[in-house]
């Protein structure tokens, strides 16, 4: 769990700064969903890591 748990948190780093320059760079609306998208996977990542450091699952 808590390996899951850190492959969301790096998707959603990794993406949130790649939409980041992508919306800098192209000013294409698209990137600014993926702005709102990626903060999901990070926060399930949160999630999933706390649970498997306190021993919940």
């Amino acid at each position: 769990m808590l390996t899951i748990g850190v492959i969301f948190l790096g998707i959603g780093s990794v993406g949130m700064v790649a939409a980041v320059i992508l919306e800098v760079k192209l000013k294409e609306p698209k990137y600014k969903l993926f702005q709102k998208v990626f903060p999901w996977f990070m926060g399930i990542g949160g999630i999933l890591v706390g649970l498997a450091i306190s021993g919940a699952l």
